[in-house]
């Protein structure tokens, strides 16, 4: 029987099982992390374990039943669908920023097109979704991105531009940790990407109790927290 396969206990309407949930806890924003507290006060009955998983493989995840829910991050216009066999539920979104450091010329800027950035070095992880995401963004502004950095995640790369080692391109509410105080985050012209967070299942297992508790107070921590 799968974890994600709970009851609501007779007689008195609790709901009861386990869930194992994956959490981009190094990409995401803290609320979206954070979302899976209010599942174990409002239903003790509910055991949840979160597990570390990030954009890549999240949905492999839950496929293989590895996973009963994945919290996880898509890029785009919208918010896309999910894939055969997985059921989705979109829970908001935040734009995508420029970030440089303090010290940057262009910290002082309340917008800046993407062209602008030809001869910046830059920070990024070219094998993730954001990194691909990026290097699609630098090609249609017409130049290869000079890369000073390959990191695994979009933490690391913020740490690296809050040090000064280049710029990069990441969403408005991801952390940037303790040294993050020195970032400046720009809004991009002309660009009309988000990121869009949503909750992947297995498909029908959207109607399990556990699940659907999960959902809810994810969808109450996005309706707090994100556009």
């Amino acid at each position: 029987m799968r974890a994600a396969e709970a009851a609501v206990r007779i007689g008195d309407g609790r709901v009861v099982g386990e869930l194992r949930v994956g959490v981009p806890f190094r990409e995401g924003p803290p609320l979206m992390s954070s979302a899976p507290t209010g599942v174990r006060r409002r239903h003790p009955g509910v055991q949840v374990t979160l597990a570390a998983t990030h954009d890549g493989t999240g949905a492999d995840e839950v496929r293989r039943g590895h996973l009963d829910l994945v919290i996880m991050s898509r890029f785009g216009a919208d918010a896309g669908t999910a894939e055969t066999g997985l059921h989705q539920v979109a829970v908001g979104r935040d734009p995508l920023r420029l970030c440089v450091p303090d010290h940057h010329r262009l910290a002082g800027a309340t917008e800046c097109p993407v062209s602008e950035l030809s001869a910046e070095p830059w920070v990024l992880g070219p094998a993730t979704p954001l990194g691909r995401l990026i290097l699609g963004l630098c090609a249609v502004a017409g130049f290869e991105p000079s890369i000073a950095a390959t990191v695994p995640d979009v933490a690391a790369a913020l740490g690296l531009v809050d040090a000064g080692w280049g710029v990069t391109i990441a969403p408005a509410l991801t952390p940037a940790g303790r040294d993050g105080c020195g970032l400046r985050r720009i809004p991009l012209c002309g660009v009309d990407v988000f990121r869009h967070h949503v909750l992947l299942m297995r498909a029908g297992e959207e109607r399990s109790p556990s699940i659907a508790a999960v959902v809810a107070a994810v969808q109450s921590a996005g309706t707090e927290g994100l556009s």
